[in-house]
């Protein structure tokens, strides 16, 4: 018994701990007259992961991160989604990496080991992976998304990398959102003057970049910016193809498992994977968001090339399931089926979902 409870509160820090959003990503949003293109590359060691519909209208209760009460002044956040979405993601569906919902909202997530989130407060909370899909689900705007820090707070961790943000909109407006000693830091507009982010605070990378000589060919923040300074809008397709180009130029060559455009302007989103290099893409606009119909997922190394809308398939328990046992499993270095427990546990969390109800 001993043994086991070591077990599972080992496996328990594990899996909140995982930053599911990348170790070496990198994230930059190139925007003008005619085209808003977001690009981000997925640097991890897992390559697979899941592309989930989801749904408006549906009513839910923020995941519980930790069973220490400390965590949870206040209580967690509650809401009915507004919009829907299309997200990437390998830890399990309603923890997405990133994605874009209906409105043109995008967002991406990066770690950054200089994190610290807010102290826990009377403000209802999110789990730091949940907060990518609760602004989804809220909101088209980056102004809202910033405004809305008054009303809702991440729940802290207390080990390992926390998360950093961009966040753009079909109004051209861009930000990268970081949490640092306890507060939100956003850098938009005039504080912004290179739309890139990658695993370094905002305001570092920016310093790096202004005291480059443009031959920092060692980060990937100063390539990224360098190029996108460079960057010369023709057509929608040069375009999409000039993004995917810098996405391989700051790419982590087998590490980089994804890399996404999201044309913002369009709402189309265009992305490969390691496993897969076709293009492939779907159209938004063409997505049956209504809860009334059954959330899709889609193996993102599958689809072959070209356009995926009617690869989907109908989202179960167990295909969560499975996702998140591979995910888990190779990340925290654990054989499920070595420990007792374990399969126990991420039945727990793969049946999330079903917590949450169409209204």
């Amino acid at each position: 018994m001993n043994i086991r409870k070591t077990f599972l509160f080992c496996l328990t820090v594990a899996l909140f701990f995982i930053t599911p959003n990348g170790w070496a990503c990198t994230t930059f949003n190139l925007q003008g007259v005619g085209f808003n293109l977001v690009g981000h590359n997925y640097d991890w060691p897992l390559k697979n992961g899941l592309l989930v519909i989801n749904k408006r209208g549906v009513s839910k209760v923020a995941m519980l991160a930790s069973k220490n009460e400390a965590n949870f002044k206040g209580h967690p956040a509650q809401w009915t989604s507004r919009y829907g979405s299309v997200t990437f993601n390998q830890y399990g569906r309603e923890l997405a990496h990133g994605g874009m919902n209906e409105a043109g909202l995008v967002i991406e997530g990066m770690a950054l080991y200089d994190t610290i989130y807010p102290k826990p407060d009377s403000r209802p909370f999110v789990h730091r992976s949940q907060w990518a899909q609760y602004q989804l689900d809220n909101f088209k705007t980056v102004e809202e998304v910033i405004n809305n820090d008054s009303k809702i707070r991440i729940s802290p961790i207390y080990s390992g990398p926390g998360t950093h943000f961009m966040v753009s909109d079909r109004t051209g407006k861009c930000a990268n959102i970081e949490f640092l000693n306890g507060i939100m830091i956003v850098h938009t507009g005039p504080e912004m003057p290179v739309r890139v982010l990658a695993n370094d605070p905002y305001a570092e990378s920016l310093e790096i970049w202004k005291n480059s000589t443009g031959a920092y060919y060692g980060n990937r923040f100063v390539k990224a910016a360098n190029r996108g300074q460079k960057f010369k809008y023709q057509t929608l397709d040069t375009a999409v193809e000039t993004a995917f180009d810098i996405l391989h130029e700051i790419s982590q060559s087998a590490s980089t498992k994804w890399s996404i455009i999201f044309d913002i302007e369009n709402l189309v989103i265009h992305y490969r994977t390691y496993s897969n290099p076709n293009i492939r893409y779907l159209n938004i606009a063409s997505v049956d968001f209504s809860c009334k119909t059954p959330a899709q997922v889609l193996d993102i190394n599958k689809g072959k090339t070209g356009n995926i809308k009617n690869r989907f398939i109908e989202y179960t328990f167990q295909n969560n399931r499975n996702l998140m046992k591979e995910s888990f499993e190779k990340t925290a270095g654990i054989a499920g089926s070595d420990h007792p427990g374990f399969m126990e546990y991420i039945n727990k969390l793969a049946r999330y979902p079903d917590t949450t109800t169409c209204q």
